[in-house]
């Protein structure tokens, strides 16, 4: 039998652990008002803005599945004015939105995995899962770039990339709500059954 001294440290566990220590219920209530205040304001201020600009045509990234046509019938609608302000829009707040959900989604899992005492391996799918969700979106974000500032010469492997980002994007934030849904009511029902 070896000693102590021996054994080496699950450095993976440990990073986990410290990362799910980290992460408080305050500072999860906090990451998720800033998230749903974030969503609120796109939605009823930016998005709208932004279509009205665009001479009524959506945000690129509202749509979840488009083709290279759909994509260029988009780009050409939107006009030089609509095009210059995606172009702002997409490297300014789509840059600082994928980095602030997925922190706030990584969180929130590492919180609820942390409560309901789970394996430790599942706290860190979370967090890569996080990381992964964030990087789709900013790949996503720089496809589409590319997509708008060419135009109107057409990148058919360019504007195919943006949307396996997107898609990628979506089935990972779909999958993260409804793991953090479920994960907070099983939660909930531990905390209600112990009283």
């Amino acid at each position: 039998m070896g000693s102590s001294r021996d054994r080496k440290p699950d450095r993976s566990a440990n990073g986990l652990s410290l990362f799910s220590h980290l992460v408080s219920t305050k500072a999860v209530i906090i990451m998720v008002l800033i998230f749903v205040s974030g969503m609120v304001l796109n939605k009823v201020f930016f998005e709208p803005y932004f279509t009205m600009q665009a001479n009524g045509n959506p945000y690129i990234e509202t749509m979840l599945f488009y083709t290279p046509q759909t994509l260029y019938t988009l780009v050409d609608d939107y006009g030089a004015h609509g095009r210059e302000m995606y172009t702002k829009w997409s490297i300014g707040l789509d840059f600082i939105l994928p980095l602030q959900y997925s922190v706030c989604f990584a969180s929130c899992a590492a919180w609820i995995s942390r409560k309901l005492s789970l394996s430790e391996r599942l706290g860190r799918v979370a967090l890569v899962s996080g990381t992964v969700l964030c990087l789709s979106d900013w790949l996503e974000n720089v496809f589409l770039l590319i997509v708008v500032n060419r135009f109107p010469q057409m990148l058919i492997a360019v504007s195919v990339a943006a949307n396996v980002m997107t898609l990628l994007k979506s089935a990972l934030t779909i999958a993260f709500l409804a793991a953090i849904g479920i994960g907070f009511l099983i939660y909930l029902v531990h905390r209600i059954t112990e009283k």
